[in-house]
């Protein structure tokens, strides 16, 4: 699980990513954790929330959620962070000063700061040359608040 919602906007539900699928993945956390039987969980209700196009290039990498349940969620190559609605729609594009952000999530006291990732993999030396930034963690505040990580399930909300 790269993360999970507030119970309050849409049940405990969990996301990752299929970078094989481009796709970001969502699935119901208490299908897989069932509170009368944690160790026989299986996954279910799996299905694909957000697909790139196969012939853009782009791939989707690491992702958060924020409190009102919305997903933010790397696009390398496309050089982004896009923050999509609960139905996939998206709803904000941050544009990044490299083509390789890798992952987000919020922070700080409040929550309130989003850091970004970036990498140099895959780059070429003049590709870098001209992407001084890349390999960079980048922060802006968006105006929305990060819902804490729970350091494990024993944790989880609800």
């Amino acid at each position: 699980v790269i993360a999970m919602s507030p119970p309050i906007t849409l049940g405990l539900t969990g996301w990752l990513v299929s970078r094989l699928r481009r796709a970001s993945m969502i699935f119901n956390i208490q299908d897989v954790f069932p509170d009368a039987a944690i160790e026989t969980g299986a996954i279910t209700n799996r299905r694909a929330f957000v697909t790139l196009p196969p012939d853009g290039g782009g791939f989707p990498d690491g992702l958060t959620v924020d409190e009102q349940g919305f997903v933010w969620r790397a696009q390398p190559v496309y050089g982004r962070i896009v923050r999509y609605d609960p139905d996939g729609g998206i709803d904000r594009i941050i544009s990044l000063p490299v083509s390789r952000g890798t992952s987000c999530t919020f922070g700080g006291p409040d929550h309130r700061t989003l850091f970004i990732t970036s990498a140099t993999e895959t780059l070429t030396e003049a590709q870098i040359a001209e992407e001084p930034l890349a390999g960079s963690v980048f922060a802006c505040i968006p105006g929305v608040r990060g819902i804490p990580a729970p350091q494990s399930l024993a944790e989880r909300p609800g």
